[in-house]
């Protein structure tokens, strides 16, 4: 029976940090990339944009191999400097951003190969708990939170659903702190992730069967979802659309 993974090292530590750090500069970038790329962008403010990715690319050098940095940056080069040009080329990075993102998570192929021997074996036991706790946790929901009062989130399920998320393997922060962001780290199932907007400022968090509501401020103007608007109805992605799924709760 093959043995479980041993616990980081002192030396792998630092690495694994600086990992996290990067993969969270490269989420806020790719945030503000989603939000520019639906908008009208000059030549002058796409210059920047590149630059502020080639700065963050060059201060994690050990974490972003050459071979990433080089398809961002080719990304990132405009066939044309017309609008339609822009868009292109920020769709195009937004793409690769992701790629790049997907290719973060920590743990091997070894690790990924004892876990789909598990799956296997436990839907063959119709251990159905088991199979949800050890499908590796490829997918995250980033809530950001700018300008708006403390978001309580975990602090706001009741002591049954907080023990039915630790079941399944769904990691929920407790609070999005003001001009803050939190990572929820989920099993990349084939279901939807779906924001539901109840005025005046109730909003539900759909992940397939399991439902988060959380009370909003009043003073919220915008609430998206991978850049979709939420404030007017309701918005649903595949889970497995994209290893990174964004909301985005902004109060002016």
């Amino acid at each position: 029976m093959n043995a479980p993974n041993p616990p980081p090292t002192n030396q792998e530590k630092p690495q694994r940090k600086r990992k996290k750090q990067a993969k969270k500069a490269l989420l806020t970038f790719l945030r503000h990339l989603r939000r520019a790329c639906t908008q009208f962008e000059t030549l002058e403010k796409w210059i920047e944009r590149v630059a502020e990715l080639e700065e963050l690319l060059s201060e994690y050098p050990d974490v972003f191999s050459k071979e990433q940095q080089k398809k961002l940056k080719e990304a990132a080069k405009l066939t044309n400097s017309t609008q339609a040009g822009i868009r292109a080329a920020c769709k195009l990075l937004s793409m690769e951003i992701e790629n790049v993102l997907a290719g973060m998570v920590i743990g091997g192929t070894a690790t990924s190969v004892i876990l789909g021997i598990f799956i296997v074996g436990a839907i063959m036991a119709g251990g159905v708990v088991a199979y949800l706790r050890f499908i590796p946790s490829s997918a995250s929901v980033v809530m950001i939170n700018e300008g708006c009062p403390d978001i309580p989130v975990g602090e706001a399920l009741s002591p049954m659903a907080s023990g039915l998320l630790s079941t399944f393997n769904l990691e929920v922060p407790d609070t999005v702190y003001m001009n803050d962001q939190a990572e929820m780290e989920v099993p990349a199932l084939p279901i939807s992730l779906t924001l539901q907007f109840t005025a005046p400022s109730t909003l539900g968090i759909r992940l397939g069967w399991f439902s988060i509501p959380l009370s909003l401020s009043s003073s919220v103007d915008s609430l998206q979802l991978d850049g979709e608007e939420v404030l007017t109805g309701s918005v649903s992605k595949g889970l497995r659309e994209a290893p990174t799924h964004t909301i985005l709760i902004h109060c002016p």
